[in-house]
């Protein structure tokens, strides 16, 4: 279901490719299905329907990837993050990869009830900045241009409330990571000729006052970062 003006398109008859404009941008997506289906438009084409009737099994599997490039570009982001169609191997990589994210601090004392509410917080600080990066390149709502680049580009900071503790955390944590975050800073005021105060993936949202960042980018000068 398109929330916004865009278009859906079958691709083959378990593959499909979507386009919706929001925000003075466009977002792709790219699905595929495990059996074969028999798709149709509703509400203007806004809606599209997958008909797995005439299917074999009762289990249907779906997996699907966005990009901010193009539809080609999702098809790309598809094959590198979902590479097979084992769920439960999926979930086991998840458990590695937060497991080894959260690994990174270890509390000694305290209750379990207050370990829980610690590693929640933990987890609830990569919320945010988000990396756009696909395969060494990506779109940037700041100059409207795609861009090559090895480093990642992050966006979705509101920085208002995150300049106090959740970057100074970073900076302890996952320095590379942080410094990578302070250079898409740059990048954004390079591409459009303004420092964000609360930078979006659509662009600036001119929130709250003032530049917060810019004690972020002074804390970490300060630590060599």
């Amino acid at each position: 279901n398109l929330n916004n003006s865009g278009e859906w398109e079958s691709v083959s008859d378990n593959t499909f490719t979507g386009t919706e404009n929001f925000s003075g941008m466009k977002a792709f997506v790219y699905g595929e299905f495990n059996e074969k289906a028999t798709f149709s438009k509703g509400n203007n084409g806004q809606w599209l329907w997958a008909d797995f009737s005439k299917s074999n099994t009762t289990l249907i599997q779906f997996k699907y990837a966005i990009s901010f490039i193009s539809s080609e570009q999702a098809k790309l982001n598809l094959e590198a993050e979902i590479t097979a169609w084992n769920f439960d191997e999926m979930v086991e990589n998840g458990k590695y990869i937060w497991n080894k994210t959260l690994n990174q601090i270890h509390v000694k004392g305290g209750t379990e009830a207050q370990k829980r509410t610690f590693y929640t917080a933990l987890y609830r600080t990569y919320e945010r900045m988000i990396n756009i990066n696909e395969s060494g390149r990506y779109y940037s709502a700041y100059d409207h241009q795609v861009h090559e680049s090895d480093r990642d580009f992050y966006v979705d900071d509101w920085v208002w409330d995150t300049y106090l503790a959740h970057h100074p955390l970073r900076m302890i944590i996952d320095t590379k990571k942080e410094a990578d975050m302070i250079e898409s800073y740059v990048k954004m005021y390079e591409q459009s000729g303004w420092m964000p105060t609360f930078p979006q993936i659509s662009g600036d949202a001119k929130c709250m006052i003032g530049h917060h960042q810019a004690a972020i980018i002074a804390d970490a000068w300060a630590k060599g970062i």
